[in-house]
């Protein structure tokens, strides 16, 4: 099998990538979301899924990308859609 697409190795080819995404703010942002807010990001519904916490590298009407370190693979840029997910900023 190829290590690119093994799911055993995922976790490895993960560690030794850097995340791509750019770093991208929308000025109008409604909830004055900016690139670098520590953030958490949650399912509007209830379903029992924990708050992803990490930092907006990428904000706009249709999505946001968080930076999160993650103790088996390093650093990784999680993307959500903007539907259907709350963002709360500790820091409003």
């Amino acid at each position: 099998p190829s290590v690119s697409t093994d799911p055993e190795y995922a976790p490895d080819v993960a560690r030794a990538a850097e995340p791509m995404t750019t770093e991208q703010g929308d000025p109008g942002d409604p909830q004055g979301l900016t690139p670098g807010m520590e953030v958490t990001v949650a399912p509007d519904l209830d379903g029992g899924e924990e708050a992803v916490a990490g930092r907006i590298q990428t904000v706009s009407r249709e999505e946001i990308a968080i930076l999160r370190e993650d103790a088996r693979v390093g650093l990784v840029c999680v993307h959500f859609p903007r539907a259907g997910y709350r963002v709360n900023s500790p820091q409003r």
